[in-house]
């Protein structure tokens, strides 16, 4: 288990699957939205759990605590292409995959310990999906944009981990504090 940086509060913080290598190449290869702009390939990942604010010892302890969440997660399949949050108001260009019984484990799992951590637990539904853009200026987003029909691959990961958003030289990008591969 990898842990860093959790020696300070973070903001925007989630819970996610690190995507395999093979699947960032695939999902990095798709074609983008007019005006999107694509996220670095090491920033794909999918969000299990959006947290907010931490402070640096619940940082830690939830560090601590990925390793015991873990559990193989099978090939996830594509199902399309999307802008979210609807088609038309579009800010995100996303890849939605079908939601397993192991996956549904695992958030039912990382819910059930940030609910005894007494950290938020998101109330909406969980849709699996991979951002793979985000679209620049309201000018520049399509109007009444449908799903996108695309040969999605299935996705693989091998990670599970804490993530802030930090703002780097390159903009906004996913910082990794704790990482822990899936067993």
């Amino acid at each position: 288990m990898q842990i860093e940086r959790l020696n300070q509060d973070w903001q925007r913080c989630f819970i996610a699957l690190s995507p395999d290598s093979d699947t960032r190449a695939k999902l990095s290869r798709l074609p983008l939205a007019p005006g999107a702009v694509g996220l670095a390939r090491a920033d794909l990942h999918l969000t299990l759990a959006f947290l907010g604010q931490l402070q640096a010892e619940q940082a830690r302890l939830l560090g601590l605590a990925l390793p015991g969440l873990t559990a193989p997660i099978p090939g996830l399949e594509g199902k399309r292409i999307e802008y979210w949050p609807d088609p038309t108001r579009p800010q995100v260009f996303v890849a939605t995959f079908t939601l397993s019984d192991a996956l549904l484990g695992l958030v039912q799992r990382i819910r059930t310990l940030l609910k005894e951590m007494k950290l938020p637990v998101e109330s909406r539904a969980f849709r699996p999906h991979i951002t793979l853009a985000r679209l620049r200026r309201s000018g520049d987003r399509p109007q009444n944009a449908d799903p996108i029909s695309h040969d999605l691959p299935v996705a693989g990961f091998d990670a599970l981990a804490l993530y802030a958003r930090s703002q780097t030289n390159e903009g906004l990008r996913y910082q990794t504090l704790a990482m822990t591969a899936l067993a």
